[in-house]
């Protein structure tokens, strides 16, 4: 970190935490999977979003590649939060979302018999699922793995949406004090030529 620029700390874990338990809450999970990841992409984003304006008060340059690595910090914490979060909810109260999506599909006239077997299977598989260490050091893993890559891809994003030029530099003081000269003063000329 250079002198003078914002640390990544408060941008990064408000944009991972935030996006992590929203990722993690039942409905909202399929959603999110639904739609490629976009809870870790945004993730990315708005943590661009926040340390760009960081940068702004700060005076310092902000663009793309100052977002991918907000990004990457900030999936590193969404993925860890939204492992933690979901731990929680499902020891709670289960997978509510996800079966009950399941079964709307299973019931729909339009599925074709080899996918009802198959969605037959994983809730029979959901079912006999119980949360083991090795379960969710696996869930952990894939999760900030995934977290990493898509936020990385939304701090770029970010970084190219919210871009903040580096502070003008400052000119060098033109006045000089009582007894001293400046080099374009009429009497230091005199003495040089």
């Amino acid at each position: 970190m250079h002198d003078g620029e914002p640390g990544m700390l408060k941008p990064t874990l408000v944009a991972g935490l935030l996006f992590g338990l929203l990722a993690s809450l039942p409905y909202l999970k399929v959603l999110n999977v639904c739609s490629c990841c976009s809870f870790v992409v945004l993730c990315g984003v708005v943590a661009s979003y926040l340390y760009s304006k960081e940068c702004a008060r700060a005076g310092t340059e902000f663009g793309a590649g100052k977002g991918a690595a907000v990004g990457l910090i900030a999936g590193a914490v969404y993925g860890v939060s939204a492992a933690i979060f979901e731990l929680g909810i499902v020891s709670a109260v289960g997978e509510p979302g996800l079966v009950r999506l399941l079964e709307i599909v299973r019931e729909s006239r339009k599925t074709p018999p080899g996918t009802v077997e198959m969605i037959d299977e994983v809730l029979r598989q959901m079912d006999e699922r119980t949360i083991t260490v090795g379960s969710f050091v696996l869930s952990l893993f894939s999760s900030i793995l995934t977290g990493a890559l898509f936020s990385t891809v939304g701090g770029l994003i970010g970084g190219a949406l919210f871009p903040t030029p580096p502070a003008p530099p400052v000119p060098p003081a033109a006045s000089a004090g009582p007894g001293e000269t400046t080099p374009d003063d009429p009497a230091t000329r005199d003495r040089r030529a």
